[in-house]
């Protein structure tokens, strides 16, 4: 027997099973119970700084390991300076004496030299008497000989320049100084010795209880 076709009624009431289907899949997709939230990792923890290293130039009195402690250039400012006591020139007739005498602190000393009566002779035993002297200040084994003395007055500005060799137990070294004639040449190769000697005798102060060989104005 042949089914009877529906009605228009009966097709509308009946339910849409396309419908159905969206339905039931929405449903499997949904989160079933409450939802976990999700905890973010902890950040990086960042150690802190190292503290500073103390300076070893750090004033008395100051914390950290390096306190009380100065560096040689420190020291070696703070040195007295090298002053000229005498200097003393006895011309005869046939040689010249040259005293020179130096003071740097609480010591004194006086170097001696003798040379022939003439102008470059004179000139080098000034140098000469002048490094006996410091070689006296600095009590360190050593020895500064001269080598060469040159007085220049017609350079621009005048100038004495002294040429040395320091012997010490770590071998020879040659120095050399410089300075400005200001009145007596003579004079300036005084201060040209001391300027050469204290470019380097300065690795003596741990020997010495003298200071920077600077000659004074």
């Amino acid at each position: 027997m042949a089914a009877e076709p529906a009605t228009a009624e009966e097709v509308a009431a009946a339910p849409d099973p396309v419908a159905a289907v969206v339905m039931a899949a929405e449903e499997v997709e949904a989160p079933i119970g409450p939802s976990v939230g999700v905890t973010p990792p902890p950040a990086p923890t960042v150690p802190p700084p190292p503290p500073p290293i103390p300076s070893a130039t750090a004033a008395p009195g100051a914390g950290g390991a390096g306190a009380g402690v100065r560096s040689g250039r420190d020291r070696v400012e703070q040195a007295p300076r090298a002053t000229i006591t005498r200097f003393d020139v006895q011309r005869g007739d046939h040689r010249v004496q040259v005293t020179v005498g130096l003071r740097q602190g609480a010591g004194t000393a006086e170097g001696v030299a003798r040379a022939a009566p003439t102008v470059r002779s004179e000139q080098r035993a000034i140098a000469e008497a002048t490094a006996s002297a410091l070689q006296q200040l600095t009590a360190a084994p050593l020895l500064i000989a001269v080598d060469r003395v040159d007085v220049e007055p017609a350079a621009d500005p005048a100038r004495a320049l002294v040429t040395l060799t320091l012997m010490a137990d770590r071998g020879e070294e040659e120095l050399i100084g410089v300075s400005l004639v200001r009145g007596q040449p003579e004079r300036a190769v005084v201060r040209a010795t001391l300027d050469a000697c204290n470019r380097r005798l300065e690795s003596f102060l741990d020997v010495t209880s003298a200071g920077p060989l600077v000659p004074a104005t």
